[in-house]
């Protein structure tokens, strides 16, 4: 249950991340989360829901899951400034690999 909150976080923030260059996508996500967050309630509540109420908030719940990993390529590999950043992180960590191996 740890990782579920723990993505469902994740997530939550998501369209903060997307608001910049993907404000549609980010608006297109707040409709899943709350269903996402209706369902994770429903689930761990124990409430009685109907099966086609619970079969919807299962189904936006999935979606969600398949949006935010889009949404995380679209964020961490198509932002040109984040791929930069991280090349250069990649690049001081290898730089001082070498150092610590060469002692």
């Amino acid at each position: 249950m740890d990782v579920l909150l723990v993505y469902m976080m994740l997530a939550s923030v998501t369209p903060l991340f997307l608001w910049i260059e993907h404000r549609k996508m980010a608006l297109i996500q707040l409709p899943l989360l709350i269903g996402m967050w209706g369902f994770f309630i429903v689930e761990f509540a124990a409430f009685q829901v109907t099966g086609v109420t619970y079969a919807f908030l299962l189904s936006v719940f999935i979606l969600n899951v398949a949006y935010a990993h889009v949404a995380l390529y679209l964020v961490l590999f198509h932002n040109q400034l984040v791929r930069k950043r991280m090349s250069a992180v990649q690049s001081v960590v290898i730089t001082k690999n070498n150092q610590n191996q060469s002692i």
